[in-house]
């Protein structure tokens, strides 16, 4: 990935961030929202944005929100950023944390000790 698409990212994450965590007044978005990370086209047209849900039991109500709130996210990011074309995008879970856990818990039940102690 070049240089410049990282820092594309890095401020696409920022800023949508905070778009979503003080600029949307839906009721159904509630809770601790994070943006994981953003991945951009080479192109800059699409942006897929991996969030973080810590309300689990609405989580696929929150993201279907947050959706449905795409275009005024990107009508915000046009007024905070100067790139010619904003990109489209695209919102979905990031599960990297709830797979972490998983793989966690399976090795705690294979009774693997994590530490590396050699006596």
């Amino acid at each position: 990935m070049s240089n410049r698409i990282e820092k594309v990212n890095s401020l696409l994450q920022r800023y949508i961030s905070d778009i979503i965590n003080n600029d949307i007044s839906d009721p159904r978005i509630k809770g601790i929202i994070s943006v994981s990370s953003v991945s951009t086209t080479p192109d800059l047209k699409y942006a897929k944005v991996y969030l973080s849900i810590y309300n689990k039991e609405g989580s696929t109500e929150i993201l279907e929100a947050i959706k449905s709130a795409s275009g005024y996210i990107r009508k915000q990011l046009a007024s905070k950023i100067e790139f010619r074309c904003v990109p489209s995008l695209d919102f979905g879970l990031d599960t990297s944390a709830e797979y972490s856990q998983k793989i966690n818990e399976i090795i705690s039940s294979l009774g693997i000790d994590d530490d590396n102690d050699k006596n």
